[in-house]
């Protein structure tokens, strides 16, 4: 890709639309994405420097905007000051754990309050999403990489069935900071026989109206691949 042009890049916070007619962005949010898939892919690793001349070269835009997306996922926790410097935060087990501890309330309420609140439109996108879910285990062989994101799709239409955006945003924070500890936990003990018959009983549950049910059964789910996690990072450490 070519380089922007000096006055291009110094145009912050500029909105332009895309060429397909989607929704404006601007030269920060740009950046703040950029960098924050570059977190999360790995790409930039635990202890890696941010500074803020490489980035603005790597996103090809000022130092503002790269002042700015670092600012923000600071906040997201994906960035932490050391000194002077800022840097990927290292991983650490305990955050894994602490990560759960939080995902264990927040899922179990959504959980509850998608059986308690669901509509019909509701059902109708639960009910996709586990098709789409069902139709990859389906498979010949079925890829748990894929199958993962397809019951994250699935988690993210429960808690849009909440009903409750601010338990919807802090559910979608909670799934960033877990960005950070990739790892294929379907692919650990077997686990990826057990994932759909927990879906499959969750949305039960869900479309029955049976709210302590599917709040038992998510955080029962959310156990295994908590323990899954911490199992393959643990072996990783050794």
């Amino acid at each position: 890709m070519a380089p922007r042009s000096t006055a291009n890049a110094r145009k912050v916070g500029s909105a332009r639309s895309s060429e397909s007619g989607g929704p404006t962005v601007t030269v920060d949010s740009e950046a703040y994405q950029r960098i924050r898939l570059l977190i999360l892919s790995g790409q930039f690793p635990p202890g890696y420097i941010l500074g803020e001349a490489a980035l603005a070269e790597v996103c090809q835009v000022s130092r503002t905007p790269i002042r700015e997306a670092l600012a923000r996922l600071q906040q997201d926790g994906l960035v932490e000051r050391v000194g002077r410097q800022l840097r990927v935060p290292p991983r650490r087990l305990e955050e894994i754990l602490a990560i759960y501890e939080l995902r264990f309330l927040l899922e179990g309420f959504a959980a509850r309050c998608a059986a308690e609140r669901h509509t019909p439109f509701n059902l109708i996108r639960i009910s996709s999403a586990l098709d789409a879910l069902r139709e990859l285990y389906d498979a010949d062989e079925p890829d748990s990489v894929a199958i993962a994101a397809a019951g994250a799709k699935l988690h993210s239409a429960i808690w849009q069935a909440s009903h409750n955006p601010y338990l919807v945003d802090s559910l979608e924070r909670s799934r960033i900071h877990l960005g950070r500890y990739p790892a294929d936990t379907l692919a650990y003990a077997n686990r990826i026989n057990d994932n759909f018959d927990e879906h499959l009983r969750l949305v039960e549950a869900i479309r029955n109206r049976q709210a302590d049910e599917a709040e038992r059964i998510i955080v029962e789910h959310l156990v295994q691949g908590r323990d899954a996690r911490l199992k393959i990072y643990a072996d990783k450490l050794d």
